[in-house]
């Protein structure tokens, strides 16, 4: 009897989804059958909106060109992405004057934990 209670279920479910799916889009048909008139206007105005064309997107900025420090940088982060093709396990110059964390870690609670005494 369990199993059979269990068959049945299994079987149901698919059919009510199904059936609420169908009911939901005959709604959704009969909403905009029945619209107001002010509905095909605001529809096509808002199709507009959205993701401008490629060609629209103006390349050059209305500032004025872009600023040295900006295009030195693309070359330097571009210099380090080659050096990393080259050697993946080399370190930035960054990372070059990186203490070790725990050592960092431990200066900082000293830091924090002298200042605690003071108050």
């Amino acid at each position: 009897m369990f199993k059979f209670c269990r068959i049945a279920s299994v079987l149901a479910i698919p059919v009510l989804v199904a059936s609420c799916a169908s009911g939901v889009e005959t709604r959704v048909e009969q909403a905009e059958e029945n619209a107001p008139n002010w509905y095909e206007q605001k529809k096509e105005e808002v199709l507009g909106r959205g993701y401008p064309e490629f060609s629209s997107i103006p390349t050059e900025s209305p500032r004025g060109p872009i600023p040295q420090e900006i295009l030195d940088g693309e070359a330097d982060i571009d210099a380090q992405l080659e050096a990393l093709k080259v050697d993946p396990k080399a370190k930035t110059p960054e990372e070059d004057g990186l203490e070790n964390p725990s050592e960092w870690a431990q200066k900082k609670r000293e830091e924090i934990e002298k200042g605690l005494l003071e108050d």
